[in-house]
């Protein structure tokens, strides 16, 4: 045999929670959470000002929605499969709506009852899941009868819109007046909403943005260690340490209060929880979740560039083995100065690879420097009233 490979197959394998098991995410969720609700009314997206200017030039003014990404639960039912697009109702303490955000410097806002129809649409409990400091819960909202929430109704929890504590919806008992809305505020609620939505639906504000202003393309992965949104949590390799409270009873869980890993990334993590935040104590969650996601996308990013070296290298020196054996055949001067030759531009460029990387890393940072530039009117798009 030339050991020569005939054929290569791939094959991806996902594995998913089952009903039961989502039943169970819900009820540990729901022990987690709480019951204290908060009145909203408006629902928003805040996205960059480049994003809403395509939609209405390029769009119709249409907002499409778009696949889900990997964002959450690596098993949750609903990632890669439907599709759909983020609104939040989240608000401070006030009532006062956030005056940052990480996505983008442009927040539509929109009446929830457009979009939170009961009489048209199902609502279904569709994820639990953190990434270091903030929880979040997943409500998919779809019309009723569409092919996505025929999907939904068989793999999802559904919820009572009007009995649930997570996203309800209150009739109001005189029939002229608009329902109540309200969201658990002990949680990030996302409302993921399965249709397309118009821009003239809503209206626009700008908005301050923190990190670079954009939302990570394929998601954030959860936090595979925290047990309180994990069915099955990993356990983290070395000795875990708390906030400065320490353990705590599960009676009195709080979003603030949650265990973290002792390396290196976490350990950053531990002493912006333990800072003084003066003022700053309502935005603090946003802008620790921030700092951290940061430092997660620079890890990243270099295990990647490590990775793909690494790759990159070993089969350039396979194809460098292969030739030096036909070499050993060659008689022709001409072709064995040529190979020389080769072999003398991949040293070559590996020598000066480390530069190039550098400089692209310097690249990188000035951009995410500029981009925390104030925010701009929005072109394109109705500007907010002065």
């Amino acid at each position: 045999m030339d050991h020569s490979i005939v054929a290569a197959v791939y094959k991806e394998i996902k594995a998913v929670f089952s009903y039961d098991e989502m039943k169970r995410m819900y009820l540990k969720c729901v022990k987690f959470v709480g019951t204290q609700m908060q009145t909203f009314e408006v629902l928003y997206r805040c996205k960059p000002r480049e994003y809403w200017d395509e939609i209405h030039s390029c769009r119709d003014g249409l907002m499409e929605k778009y696949i889900k990404d990997n964002n959450g639960q690596p098993a949750n039912l609903i990632n890669g499969i439907i599709s759909g697009l983020f609104f939040s109702a989240r608000v401070y303490a006030d009532g006062s709506l956030p005056t940052h955000s990480p996505f983008g410097n442009v927040r539509m806002l929109v009446p929830p009852g457009a979009l939170l129809d009961p009489t048209i649409n199902n609502f279904y409990f569709a994820d639990f899941y953190c990434n270091y400091y903030t929880h979040y819960v997943t409500v998919v909202v779809c019309r009723k009868g569409s092919e996505t929430d025929n999907y939904c109704y068989t793999r999802l929890h559904q919820m009572n819109p009007e009995d649930n504590p997570f996203l309800t919806v209150i009739p109001s008992r005189h029939p002229h007046y608009p329902p109540t809305y309200c969201v658990n505020s002990g949680v990030w609620v996302e409302i993921y909403y399965t249709e397309d939505v118009p821009l003239w639906l809503g209206r626009f504000d700008n908005i301050q943005i923190t990190g670079a202003g954009t939302s990570k393309i394929g998601g954030l992965p959860n936090n595979k260690h925290c047990e309180r949104c994990n069915l099955y949590p990993v356990p983290y390799p070395d000795d875990v340490v708390g906030t400065e409270e320490g353990a705590s009873n599960d009676d009195n869980l709080s979003v603030a209060d949650i265990t973290v890993a002792e390396d290196t990334l976490n350990s950053t993590f531990l002493v912006l929880m333990n800072e003084r935040k003066g003022n700053l104590a309502e935005e603090w969650e946003d802008v620790v979740e921030v700092i951290c996601s940061m430092v997660d996308q620079a890890c990243e990013m270099d295990n990647h560039r490590e990775g793909s070296t690494s790759a990159s290298d070993a089969a350039i020196d396979a194809a460098l083995m292969v030739m030096d054996k036909e070499l050993e055949k060659c008689r022709d001067w001409l072709v064995k100065k040529a190979a020389n030759m080769l072999k003398e531009a991949v040293e070559n460029i590996r020598k000066d690879r480390t530069m190039i990387e550098r400089s692209i890393k310097h690249v990188a940072l000035v951009q995410k420097l500029h981009g925390l530039r104030p925010p701009l009117l929005l072109a394109g798009v109705p500007h907010p009233s002065p």
